[in-house]
């Protein structure tokens, strides 16, 4: 009886393996074949890129983006959108061209003794202390009497739009001779956003009532509601005489963010006349922000300027192209200045945006 029970064995020990070959056969070829959507993808790229305005390829070039950049671009943006989204993504090119040429023209002022380029008001002072002993940078919170209630747009946590920014900025930061948290503060990865609109900020203050604040969440929910998710693609990396890095993206799809502001201003009759984000084009994330002159700089501005250009000149061919599907919006009170910047105290409400299909 036992060498029948061995064979049997051995036969279904035998039957068992081939069926595990041919399931790890099945998935490998399936893993090296192009998936139908990657196909599509492909072909809807392709078809974009050949059907580009030519004037936007011209502005491309113009202000100097790197040719890899321009086919990521031109792969991305949604030429069939038409000549009124199309001038969109024109305006946003020549905006962030000139944000670009700034930093030659303006120079790093931020570590100026006279008091150089600041943010919002604020310089590197203002918003960091520096450890005597260590060196290290300390955010400095301040509590702020009247919250800011701002709409921005939260890239999602964990993504790989995230993961790509925050490793390579880590990494060319890094290689430029700063050091995190010393000589330069980048942006916790959970917080990276698009700052939209402000019901109220810190340089205008608009005091409102609890029921006046549920109020004004309610009407940022029914624009929300109405509009479409953006897709959006970086278009180029730039650093401001400020000191911030700043991802400046191109839209790739969905609801026009200028027409976004607009219904946000005429849902928050309110708010402030002059905005924090003065331009109602752009579309920017904070990677980081260099707090101090780059070790072995001393106090050759020029020296700062150059590994400041350097640094967003680098990250741009790095992430040029990345893009990001953006879902919800999130209604934000900021209870110290610059919270989400600086790791302070706010709460957030998240509204998801349902035209378009939302933002699946």
């Amino acid at each position: 009886m036992a060498g029948p029970r061995r064979s049997r064995l051995a036969a279904r020990r035998r039957t068992i393996a081939r069926c595990c070959a041919c399931v790890v056969l099945a998935l490998a070829a399936l893993a090296a074949r192009p998936t139908a959507r990657g196909v599509g993808d492909a072909r809807e790229r392709a078809r974009r890129r050949a059907s580009v305005d030519p004037s936007l390829l011209e502005e491309w070039s113009r202000s100097r983006l790197p040719p890899k950049c321009s086919r990521a671009l031109s792969g991305s943006v949604d030429a069939a959108s038409g000549s009124w989204a199309l001038s969109h993504v024109a305006s946003r090119s020549k905006l962030y061209a000139a944000m670009d040429a700034e930093l030659t023209e303006r120079g790093l002022t931020a570590f100026d003794d006279a008091g150089g380029a600041r943010t919002q008001g604020s310089g590197v002072d203002d918003l960091f202390a520096f450890d005597r002993v260590t060196g290290l940078a300390r955010a400095k919170l301040t509590r702020l009497d009247v919250a800011v209630r701002a709409i921005v747009l939260p890239l999602p946590r964990r993504s790989r739009a995230a993961f790509r920014m925050r490793r390579a900025t880590r990494a060319v930061v890094a290689a430029a001779g700063y050091h995190d948290g010393r000589d330069a503060w980048l942006q916790d990865p959970d917080a990276y956003h698009f700052s939209m609109f402000h019901a109220s900020h810190h340089l205008a203050p608009t005091p409102a009532s609890a029921a006046e604040v549920e109020a004004e969440m309610r009407a940022v929910a029914r624009v929300v509601r109405g509009a479409c998710a953006m897709t959006a693609t970086i278009e180029r990396v730039v650093a401001t005489p400020s000191g911030s890095v700043v991802a400046l993206w191109n839209l790739a799809g969905g609801s026009e963010p200028s027409a976004f502001r607009d219904a946000l201003r005429a849902a928050l009759p309110n708010a402030p006349a002059a905005q924090i984000v003065s331009d109602e084009h752009i579309m920017h994330t904070t990677l980081a922000r260099l707090l101090r002159p780059p070790p072995g700089a001393g106090g050759d501005a020029a020296a700062a300027t150059a590994a400041a250009a350097a640094i967003a000149r680098q990250l741009t061919e790095r992430l040029c192209g990345v893009e990001v599907t953006l879902p919800i919006a999130w209604f934000v009170q900021e209870r110290d200045k610059l919270a989400l910047a600086l790791g302070g105290a706010h709460d957030a409400t998240p509204t998801t945006f349902d035209a378009c299909g939302g933002g699946g």
